[in-house]
């Protein structure tokens, strides 16, 4: 005979129904993973020619090129969310020319920090648009493999 209380059932039968609920919201699928991108713009401004911002997305993990100094950290996507779950520089140096770019590359790096939801441009050259929750965004190109 079953040994559950009816209020029991019901609990159970909610829990349940939320977690089958929960797993069907995160997508498998990482739309990132095994793609390198560079900055076009962020704000809607483009960077100066001498600034290269990169960003590589594999496995869950996340590797870039911030002008002077790499990167490297853990992410997570599910649907068009976006986290970076922990992030650091690998080599800290300071590279003094040209100017500013000690000032921008921590710019992008605190706003790549920022991003909490993202959009691949499938059409118009496939950007990656990472946003902060105000809006803002970064908008890469990607980089071919080959």
């Amino acid at each position: 005979m079953n040994s559950l209380s009816i209020p029991s059932y019901i609990l159970l039968s909610c829990i349940l129904a939320s977690t089958q609920e929960l797993e069907s919201r995160i997508d498998p699928v990482d739309p990132l993973d095994g793609t390198s991108w560079e900055l076009f713009a962020h704000s809607r401004t483009r960077p100066p020619e001498w600034l290269s911002f990169r960003v590589e997305f594999s496995d869950g993990r996340l590797m870039g090129f911030g002008g002077c100094n790499r990167f490297e950290g853990t992410y997570q996507v599910a649907g068009e969310r976006f986290e970076i779950l922990e992030v650091e520089w690998v080599d800290r140096r300071h590279c003094e020319s040209p100017e500013a770019l000690m000032e921008r590359e921590t710019f992008l790096f605190v706003f790549l920090q920022a991003g909490r939801r993202f959009r691949m441009d499938e059409g118009g050259g496939g950007r990656l648009f990472i946003f902060r929750p105000d809006g803002e965004a970064l908008t890469f190109d990607p980089v071919s493999q080959g």
